[in-house]
């Protein structure tokens, strides 16, 4: 053989080679990542499946705490409209008083738990509401039942949480 003869046959052998290690190379890099791509996809199928979950778990929570509010608010009231020419916290007692005598509805002073302006005080213009808590239901009830006697400009609502059906 001569010398370049050899020459050829090495080259031959080396591009056998090399092609060789080319398709080894890419088996295993398509393997390695077809590992990669399963592990992940278990990983992530986990995560998925808590997040799923975790949703669920979220949204009771948030239908017990919607609940829990207005089971909350149960006996509150607010009045709208009514001006607020009190000095004092005793003065807007008074003032709620009188507009719940006006409705023919008398109020002892133990029939309410809780009242106040809602909002901060800004330009007289604005007239805040006022939010009553009444320590029984029958007594809220009672005033919802004359409600439509309120004065014009004037009217009450129920406090309800903000995404509350109730």
């Amino acid at each position: 053989m001569s010398t370049t003869g050899m020459s050829e046959d090495m080259v031959r052998i080396f591009q056998m080679m090399k092609s060789e290690l080319d398709q080894q190379t890419a088996t295993i890099t398509k393997n390695v990542t077809e590992n990669i791509m399963r592990s992940i996809d278990e990983k992530l199928q986990s995560i998925l499946e808590e997040n799923i979950c975790l949703k669920t778990e979220i949204q009771k929570f948030n239908e017990k705490v919607i609940h829990l509010e207005d089971k909350n608010k149960k006996n509150n009231l607010i009045l709208h409209g009514i001006k607020e020419t009190e000095k004092n916290h005793q003065e807007l007692l008074n003032t709620i008083k009188e507009t719940l005598n006006n409705l023919d509805i008398n109020i002892d002073n133990y029939e309410i738990h809780n009242y106040y302006r809602l909002g901060r005080k800004q330009d007289e213009g604005k007239v805040r509401s006022i939010l009553i808590t009444f320590t029984s239901f029958q007594k809220k009830i009672t005033i919802l039942k004359n409600k439509m006697k309120m004065p014009k400009q004037t009217f009450i609502t129920e406090d309800f949480s903000k995404d509350g059906t109730d």
